[in-house]
């Protein structure tokens, strides 16, 4: 394959999905992870991607969280494992807090398969998608996120979540850092997530490990602030030394 119509084939991955790991392009493009890692340095040194942990984004998109319906395809089967494991954590009759991120999304299909849930979130999508079980869900009010148009975000989407007292908060964001902080690209939605944890018993971190140490703009809390870590596989063990009282699935 030519120099130039590989770079521009991974571009164009980019511009479809947002963020890819090295492995996908592997299998997607038939080339080699060497090749690949060669090719994302080359992209990256020229400015036109930005290196994540385990694969690349396109800086825009680094920034910005992008749809739903673009955020669910990305990393798909880690996001299902993540949520296979948080389901098995909830008891029927749980009170649940969801937010809007995409592996909550998961969770949420995952929970139908429960008995007498009350879930919380401020996701019009999740609300969608428990709409024909026997739950009681309450959608958060509020504004609709520029970024994330199925997202409630502001003041008065604050208001249900500092009055219900939660089992379980489960949440992700879009960074987590080598020295274990999480952070998003929405300060929004940030808020929001804030007043998910302060009100919750058990505040479980949904983190694919695509997002393993990276940064966005704004600080959603340290991991010391968070009850378990949930990734695909084992991956959340490298975060164990330095987290010995962290609960890693």
């Amino acid at each position: 394959m030519k120099e130039r119509t590989r770079d521009q084939q991974v571009l164009d991955i980019l511009k479809e999905q947002g963020h890819t790991s090295v492995h996908a392009l592997c299998q997607t493009l038939y080339l080699s992870e060497a090749t690949v890692r060669r090719c994302l340095a080359d992209l990256a040194r020229r400015g036109l991607i930005h290196r994540t942990h385990g694969g690349a984004a396109l800086p825009e998109t680094y920034s910005h969280a992008g749809p739903l319906r673009s955020r669910i395809t990305l990393n798909a089967a880690a996001k299902r494992e993540i949520a296979e494991k948080a389901a098995a954590l909830v008891p029927g009759g749980s009170i649940v807090f969801l937010d809007q991120s995409s592996t909550s999304y998961y969770l949420a299909e995952m929970l139908k398969e429960k008995t007498a849930l009350t879930v919380v979130t401020n996701s019009i999508a999740i609300a969608a998608c428990l709409s024909e079980t026997d739950f009681d869900v309450f959608v958060s009010g509020g504004k609709l996120c520029k970024d994330v148009r199925m997202c409630l975000v502001g003041a008065d989407a604050h208001t249900i979540f500092q009055q219900i007292n939660a089992d379980f908060a489960f949440f992700s964001t879009r960074s987590l850092s080598a020295d274990g902080v999480l952070s998003d690209c929405n300060r929004e939605e940030i808020n929001v997530r804030k007043a998910m944890l302060q009100n919750a018993a058990c505040r479980v971190f949904l983190c694919d490990s695509s997002k393993f140490g990276t940064s966005s703009g704004y600080v959603q809390c340290k991991l010391d602030h968070v009850d378990i870590l949930i990734s695909e596989g084992d991956a959340a063990r490298q975060y164990a030394q330095t987290n010995k009282a962290l609960k890693m699935l």
